[in-house]
């Protein structure tokens, strides 16, 4: 035996037993006396990589590699050297040349996967996973990897089953139960989830990956307390992990602390500028806590990194379309949709589910419902998903901004659900259990104030003998709810934010009646209904249009803001009541008044105030609008901006267009609140209800302060509301039949001090029966009854 060949042998045995510092000394002196040994270059170089001298090691490696190009475990090592230094692309080439000499090599293979998955091609990935644990099933490492590649691909039973195989392989891997655990989170199973990410920690306390997990799974079951305290603790064990804290960020966000998710989420992003999903994230937010061009900021940085990211381009354009910027968002609509053009489901969404807030004139508005109705026509003819949680997802819903438009919504909401309902197949409903009837109230995230506030004192008027009132809602609608209604006599049926364990819990909770104050505001009220969750369900006045859903079997409103021919314009069985069905309590006017400069109006104008939602601003209202300013040349009208950009400027847009001018004085306002709002209703000479879509709770803020509203009843029910009041206090003068008589009536009241004052005084003794009217408890009460009964 040579001496190089006897000192290559004594660095092997040292290198062996990891005695690195021996075995360099042992392959330092082959290398002084043959410079350009191959195996003494490729072992030196395996030394530096062990050590994490990468730079080092790429050098032995490629002067080894340069001697012997074909050597496969070099190839192999100068891969991994490549990987950890992040080059991925150039590691794979030495991978796949290191398979292709050496095919039976599982090792190589499993490289070679894990190269392919940071480049993102999981499904070439998940190939390389499978040969290497085809050549050594009891390769656990190799299980994890396809496992995750599997789930990436969202083929979560596979992924599932390898996930278990590793374990199988080697219970004590730590990365394989975190790996179970996050498929199982995907999957749903979050209790089971739980269980996977616990065993991680018991084998090894210091997992950080596996806390942040189980925090994310805590969040998931309204566990707020602990979700926080796991990623607190993962952060803790790896400080600068972008991962740890996206996490944290995740669970500020889902308990509604939206500007600390924020902060997290841009650490985040500090520590890794290319984490896509950590700037999705930022960016909803950042739209939550009202900074949208920020937001539009953080997805589009998103997209300059991956433009092809889907839940960018989704969040992006669900933002632009909820400011009604629906060009823009149809533009990211469209790239969502390169990239599965077969996806019907988002080309239903960007066909039949948006709809613009603000139209130039009527015959746009006519033009557009004509157009929906067609493509609804086309929709129902393919079933659009097998799987009802994507339209959650999706928000899949008739658009909102019908109602607005001053028709009878009936036929294109039952057209809606017919295209809908396949998805839900045919369901039987749950068994109620036996006993005093139980009764669900569903109040979805984000709804929670004007449910409180519409028949939130309701629930401490009922008699509970009667029946038991069950709130259905989120954690933190919980949260929310608790805390006004503390210490009345309801329970609590808290959903988790899993779909379908929620859809779960509601069916296994034995409810008689389900009562949807809301159906439509969100896509989860909406599909809901779908699923038959109790024997018997209803909705009501919380948006004044039929549902349209086969399953929905009752709308429960009032004979005071109901016309003859009501009963046709709902798909449910109407059930009219006596009351207004509502609980409520007096605005109280500011402890001290805004003055008008704070809002840059004039003081010696007269102000006709009509602060409703834009998509109530009607174009029949604009020659309500121009009259009045026409009639009265010192009047302004003031109108609320909204939150939606692009409805304020195409509404301003057409009050330019159409009104010539007069137009110059209508003034758009950003959203008021507390003191500011109730002191611009106090200083209003005159409030107007608009036409098609009157107010409801901006009734009522008026009315509380004795303030005359103008109103002009429509056809439908939403048109009525205001009336209804009006004729429930026997009061008249305000409600007027025609335009000429709105104007005249308007403009004597802003004009005519005396007149005005005498209708408030008017109002002052009347309005008192609108407001915390215990009869309209009784009466509801009363209806939910006979419905859960089913009288």
């Amino acid at each position: 035996m040579s001496s190089i060949e006897s000192r290559l042998r004594e660095g092997l045995a040292h290198h062996r037993a990891g005695r690195l510092g021996d075995a360099e000394k042992a392959y330092r002196v082959v290398l002084e006396r043959s410079p350009k040994h191959p195996d003494a270059l490729y072992l030196l170089g395996t030394i530096h990589f062990q050590r994490g001298t990468l730079g080092s090691a790429a050098l032995f490696l490629r002067r080894s590699l340069t001697e012997r190009p074909d050597q496969p475990d070099a190839l192999n090592s100068y891969g991994l050297v490549l990987l950890g230094q992040g080059k991925p692309a150039e590691a794979e080439k030495r991978f796949r040349r290191a398979t292709q000499l050496r095919p039976d090599a599982s090792e190589h293979l499993y490289n070679l996967g894990n190269s392919l998955r940071e480049l993102g091609r999981v499904e070439e990935a998940a190939d390389a996973f499978t040969r290497a644990v085809s050549l050594r099933t009891d390769f656990a490492e190799a299980h994890d990897h396809l496992a995750l590649a599997l789930r990436a691909q969202g083929r979560l039973a596979d992924a599932l089953a390898s996930a278990e195989a590793a374990i199988t392989a080697n219970r004590a891997l730590v990365s394989a139960h975190v790996t179970r655990g996050s498929v199982l989170k995907s999957l749903g199973r979050i209790d089971d989830a739980v269980a996977s990410f616990d065993q991680a920690i018991a084998l090894n306390g210091k997992a950080a990956e596996a806390y942040g997990n189980r925090g994310i799974c805590q969040a998931l079951l309204g566990n707020w307390g602990e979700a926080e305290e796991d990623c607190r603790k993962g952060l803790s064990l790896n400080p600068e992990s972008p991962i740890a804290h996206n996490n944290l960020g995740i669970v500020l966000h889902e308990s509604g602390r939206v500007e600390q998710a924020a902060e997290a989420f841009s650490t985040a992003v500090r520590l890794d500028e290319t984490f896509v999903d950590a700037r999705v994230n930022l960016g909803t937010a950042l739209y939550k806590s009202q900074r949208v061009s920020d937001a539009i900021a953080a997805f589009r940085a998103a997209l300059e990194i991956d433009p092809n990211e889907p839940s960018a381009l989704r969040n992006l354009g669900n933002l632009l379309a909820d400011l009604d910027w629906l060009d823009e968002a149809k533009v990211a609509y469209g790239r969502l949709r390169a990239l599965d053009p077969t996806d019907r489901l988002l080309a239903f969404r960007v066909d039949c589910c948006l709809c613009p807030l603000v139209f130039p004139d009527s015959g746009a508005i006519a033009e557009y419902r004509e157009g929906l109705r067609l493509d609804l026509e086309r929709a129902a003819e393919q079933p659009l998903t097998d799987d009802w949680t994507a339209l959650v997802e999706l928000d899949i819903r008739p658009s909102f901004n019908l109602p607005f438009h001053g028709g009878d919504d009936r036929p294109l909401k039952e057209a809606f659900a017919k295209v809908v309902a396949p998805t839900f197949g045919d369901r039987e409903p749950p068994t109620p259990k036996p006993g005093r009837p139980r009764i669900g109230f569903v109040v979805t995230p984000g709804h929670e104030s004007i449910f409180l506030r519409s028949i939130g004192a309701f629930f401490g008027q009922f008699d509970p003998s009667m029946f038991q009132s069950v709130i259905v809602c989120s954690p933190l609608g919980q949260h929310r709810i608790a805390k006004e209604l503390d210490g009345t006599p309801v329970e609590y049926l808290v959903y988790p934010a899993n779909l379908r364990q929620a859809a779960r819990a509601i069916a296994e909770a034995g409810l008689h009646l389900l009562y949807y104050f809301e159906v439509g505001t969100d896509a989860l009220n909406y599909c809901l209904p779908f699923l038959r969750l109790a024997p018997r369900q209803c909705t009501s006045w919380g948006i004044q249009v039929t549902s349209g859903i086969p399953a929905m079997d009752y709308y429960i409103s009032s004979r005071r803001f109901e016309p003859e021919d009501a009963a046709s314009h709902y798909s449910e069985e109407l059930l009219l009541l006596e009351t207004m069905l509502s609980y409520q309590k007096r605005m109280q006017p500011p402890k001290v008044l805004t003055p008008r400069s704070h809002y840059g109006l004039p003081d010696d104008k007269r102000l006709y105030l009509c602060f409703q939602h834009v998509g109530k601003l009607h174009p029949d209202f604009d020659e309500i609008l121009a009259g009045i300013l026409r009639e009265d040349n010192e009047g302004v009208v003031v109108l609320s901006a909204g939150k939606q950009l692009g409805a304020a400027e195409r509404l301003r847009a057409r009050f330019d267009h159409r009104l010539g001018e007069v137009a110059e004085r209508i003034v758009l306002l950003p959203p008021q609140r507390g003191d500011d709002y109730s002191s611009l209703v106090m200083q209003a000479d005159a409030l107007l209800d608009p036409p098609h879509f009157g107010g409801v709770n901006s009734t009522y803020d008026g009315l509380s302060l004795n303030r005359p509203i103008v109103t002009m009843p429509s056809a439908q029910h939403r048109g009525r509301y205001t009336s209804g009041c009006y004729e429930v206090m026997g009061v008249g003068e305000c409600v007027v039949d025609s335009q000429e008589a709105y104007i005249e009536r308007a403009t004597k009241i802003a004009c005519d001090r005396g007149y005005r004052d005498r209708l408030e005084a008017e109002l002052a003794g009347a309005t008192s029966i609108l407001f915390e009217n215990p009869a309209a408890a009784g009466e509801l009460a009363d209806g939910l009854l006979r419905i859960a009964h089913g009288d």
